[in-house]
């Protein structure tokens, strides 16, 4: 601006300072050059200031600004989903263990179903926690309990006995041979034969003794012999004998006959049938007062044909003696009962056999069925009829202990049972109908 415009200036300034209006003039070329140089330094300036506010750091910060917040924004998707699925897998969980405790109720019930019917099973409470824990079944009680058979066959019904293992050797069934010793050989409960005979049977000595029910069975015997118009009377030449009897029978018959005979012949001292009372030697004692052989005469051979109905066995058969391990003794017999006489005779075994028989049937495995007609069939205890048609055979092996627990699947009051020791570990089970 030079000294003109400025003096200009000023006596317009003067003038409005004494009232008086300033004059109107048309700018110059040089005043409208300066005016637009002015304006656009200000918007110069402005762009300037506006690119500053707007720099690649300012750019930056406002990218990692956003960034920050979207990843965080990610993360809690994750902790939210992570939230929902933890909930998932712990429900799953729960269902998973609630299916697996009904299952196995359910198994069990049906494995019961003879014990608790289908209609009272109910699925116990379920811990969300943990699963329950199975209770192990009481198998010891005197009654039909259920015991746990998960994934086996259905429960047994029926009752229980107890037996004491020390009577193993008791009973019509024992096996005494040169492989089984007889304990009780000085101990047997016996009936004086000549004092408490019923029948027409003879003695060959006033001290000869048996058990009741062998006695019971040589009086019919003698009984059906007369029936028949037999001529001679049965004669019972030896019964029981002591250990201290069959050590001078022994010795007698060593002295006299010789090692080879006492071999075949005799038994040794408490391996001997004749300890258990249940055994006799016979013969027929004819009116001249003297004896005579079964074998001399037709009456002999028909009680070996029919000693089975009275519960008697031929103990030493002639075709057996590589099993018994005695010589052929026609007139040595044995009493077992007539339901296993008949199952010795029409199975057409020894007694040897007859008892490793017996002991292959178990309520575990098959049991023995011999019918009214005397044949035989095989069941599993789960498959037994509801009605016996003649006799329920089986095995039960003694148990570690006192005792033994036996179960009879059947409702005691619609059957009869007998219980026998074997003498070689277990007892022998004899069912039959009422």
């Amino acid at each position: 601006m030079d000294n003109r415009d400025f003096n200009q200036r000023n006596i317009q300034s003067s003038g409005r300072q004494n009232g008086n209006s300033p004059q109107r003039r048309t700018l110059t070329d040089e005043e409208r050059r300066r005016i637009e140089e002015t304006r656009r330094n200000a918007a110069a300036f402005a762009t300037a200031h506006s690119s500053r506010q707007n720099s690649p750091q300012s750019t930056q910060q406002s990218g990692q600004q956003t960034k920050t917040q979207a990843q965080t924004k990610q993360i809690e998707t994750r902790h939210r989903r992570f939230k929902i699925n933890v909930g998932i897998v712990i429900f799953i969980l729960l269902v998973a263990v609630i299916i697996f405790v009904a299952v196995n109720q359910i198994n069990k019930n049906k494995a019961n179903n003879l014990i608790t019917p289908p209609d009272t099973e109910t699925i116990p409470v379920v811990d969300t926690d943990t699963p329950p824990e199975t209770e192990p079944s009481d198998t010891s009680s005197e009654t039909a309990d259920t015991e746990d058979t998960s994934g086996t066959e259905t429960e047994l019904q029926g009752f229980h006995v107890q037996k004491q293992n020390t009577e193993v050797d008791f009973g019509n069934l024992v096996l005494v041979n040169y492989d089984h010793k007889f304990e009780r050989a000085d101990t047997v409960e016996l009936t004086n034969v000549r004092a408490n005979r019923k029948s027409n049977v003879q003695v060959s000595g006033i001290a000869l003794s048996l058990t009741q029910q062998t006695l019971d069975a040589f009086d019919k015997l003698s009984d059906d012999l007369d029936s028949i118009g037999c001529p001679y009377s049965l004669l019972l030449n030896s019964g029981y004998r002591s250990s201290a009897d069959q050590q001078e029978v022994w010795d007698t018959y060593l002295n006299q006959n010789g090692q080879d005979y006492v071999n075949s012949y005799v038994a040794v001292p408490w391996y001997s049938e004749h300890h258990t009372g249940l055994a006799a030697d016979i013969t027929f004692f004819t009116e001249n007062y003297t004896t005579m052989p079964l074998s001399d005469t037709e009456y002999g051979t028909w009680i070996t044909d029919n000693c089975d109905n009275y519960g008697l066995i031929l103990r030493y058969p002639e075709n057996k003696v590589e099993i018994t391990r005695i010589a052929h003794e026609p007139w040595h017999f044995r009493y077992v009962g007539i339901t296993h006489a008949k199952a010795c005779n029409h199975l057409g075994m020894c007694f040897e056999e007859y008892t490793e028989y017996v002991k292959n049937h178990t309520l575990d495995g098959k049991i023995l069925n011999m019918k009214s007609d005397y044949t035989f069939e095989e069941y599993t205890a789960n498959d037994l009829p509801g009605t016996i048609n003649g006799w329920i055979i089986y095995y039960v092996p003694a148990s570690e202990g006192e005792s033994t627990d036996i179960l009879i699947p059947f409702d005691e009051a619609s059957v009869d049972y007998e219980i026998s020791g074997n003498n070689d570990g277990g007892f022998v089970v004899t069912v039959s109908s009422k």
